[in-house]
């Protein structure tokens, strides 16, 4: 079994595909996991609302929400079920929250509640609105420990990385007997072992691996690779994300014309500057910590002066990993009176933080959806830090600056739901890509996760994921159990 990808989606499938008696490789090009798009998300875990119902979209972020936070409950991931508010800013968007509504309790969300303007302003003071949607089972997730604790899984369950390394090609063959491959993390190498087993000729995936060269940082278009591999497998699960038609593309009988276009919604963050607030000492930074790989650039500030913009999301993960798990963690329901404690004192910390003022909001702030995603809206990380984003650029090619320009047009769109926000507020935080498969003038496509049973596709014992974009994070262990479904049913 081979997988492409150690995004949150990638890594949980492998784990899946372990956990019902799988060996499995991961494939990763990059030197760590989950550089792309699962690292530069809102971290938010969606409930359900937006989607079409019976689709794979709207299925399996429900099914995955709960997924997930069983998932940190019982491996004390960061997380919080925070809520949110959809909020419509004028007149002629209160239907379209009942629409909302309508859509998320024919998704099987039941707990969702209308508000009249009054209610929401008095749960949240600086809001200004004409009416809101309240979602109580909305939530935030530290996804950097999400991805940790699935590699731990993996690795714990015999799964091997390769990481650094890239797929050349994918071809099929007769092949006898069973290959696997393994990945020493020290070495950086792949170590290849034969099972002797004599048995009949099987038709087979023949992987080829290129390990890159170079031992440094990570990976790009310019990376020089070499020492080549072939590794045996049954199954190969394209997961690939921003670069699923690529590897696509390179597996020999995959029908190009089932190869969807791919289409680039890049997505810009602002982080709320915290010296305008009366702030607690856990918010005394102008801007987020980022980890150790993070890329930098410096720009100019409104005010003259200048700041490093961080081009990664993973926010806070060295100085506050500990403080944030202290304040948002999760406590499973069974949990003993010390643990009691402990959750009692993590909300007595989180709303110390927003008695002085901190982040205008305790819940996240989205506004009617817009076309290509869901508006520039406010959400929190775990360590109490404001972001407002993304919005939607449509690229052609992948780059992650942030112009701090584009910053003007979020004040505008900012203050029809919060009128508050100081002039010069706003300083440039991250960008993330989605990876879709419609265009800008397109309606949203669903999930596509493709077998053989697809019309056309053919290719047995292969499954692509195209267009795994949001609710990706929320609907990840969900997507998992439903790709080893489809492996399982193949195998009978």
């Amino acid at each position: 079994m081979s997988v492409r990808d150690s995004g949150v989606v990638g890594l949980a499938c492998a784990r899946a595909l372990l956990h019902a008696g799988k060996e499995v490789v991961i494939v990763e090009k990059e030197r760590s996991f989950g550089s792309a798009t699962s690292s530069r998300s809102s971290e938010v875990i969606h409930a359900g609302l937006y989607y079409t119902p019976g689709s794979l979209m709207a299925q399996l972020c429900v099914q995955g929400k709960e997924m997930l936070y069983a998932y940190c409950r019982q491996n004390s991931i960061p997380h919080r079920r925070l809520g949110k508010l959809v909020v419509a800013t004028c007149d002629e968007q209160i239907q379209k929250l009942n629409d909302i509504q309508a859509t998320g309790l024919a998704n099987g969300v039941r707990d969702l509640r209308l508000l009249s303007a009054e209610e929401a302003m008095h749960m949240e003071p600086a809001l200004s609105c004409k009416a809101a949607l309240l979602s109580p089972s909305t939530g935030i997730v530290d996804s950097h420990a999400l991805m940790c604790n699935m590699v731990h899984d993996i690795e714990s369950s015999g799964g091997c990385m390769a990481m650094g390394t890239k797929v050349v090609a994918v071809t099929q063959a007769l092949i006898r007997g069973r290959t696997s491959s393994c990945v020493s993390r020290k070495q950086e190498s792949i170590e290849r072992s034969e099972d002797r087993t004599r048995g009949a000729e099987e038709r087979r995936f023949s992987v080829v691996l290129s390990e890159e060269a170079s031992k440094g940082g990570e990976s790009s278009s310019n990376s020089s690779f070499g020492n080549v591999t072939v590794v045996a497998a049954d199954f190969v699960v394209n997961s690939a994300g921003l670069h699923s038609q690529e590897v696509a593309q390179i597996i020999q009988g995959m029908p190009q014309d089932k190869i969807p276009q791919r289409y680039l919604a890049k997505g810009n963050y602002f982080s709320l500057r915290t010296s305008f607030f009366s702030t607690s000492s856990i918010f005394n930074r102008d801007q987020p910590t980022t980890s150790s790989e993070a890329n930098h650039s410096t720009l100019d500030r409104r005010d003259g002066t200048s700041i490093k913009v961080v081009a990664s999301a993973s926010t806070h993960k060295d100085q506050q990993e500990h403080e944030a798990a202290m304040m948002a963690r999760e406590v499973p329901s069974d949990a003993t009176s010390n643990k009691n404690h402990e959750r009692e004192r993590a909300s007595t910390e989180w709303r110390r933080l927003f008695a002085g003022g901190a982040a205008p909001f305790q819940r996240l702030i989205y506004p009617v959806p817009e076309p290509g995603g869901l508006g520039v809206h406010y959400t929190l990380d775990l360590a109490g830090h404001a972001k407002f984003g993304p919005d939607v650029e449509w690229i052609e090619d992948l780059e992650y600056s942030v112009i701090a320009s584009r910053g003007d047009r979020f004040y505008s769109l900012i203050r029809k739901y919060y009128p508050g926000l100081p002039e010069g507020a706003l300083i440039p935080s991250y960008s993330g890509i989605r990876p879709k498969i419609t265009g800008p003038a397109e309606k949203d496509a669903d999930f596509l996760i493709q077998d053989s049973s697809a019309p056309g596709h053919g290719v047995e014992g292969l499954i692509n994921l195209f267009g795994i974009g949001s609710p990706g994070l929320t609907s990840s262990l969900a997507i998992a159990e439903h790709v080893k479904e489809k492996l399982l049913v193949h195998e009978k």
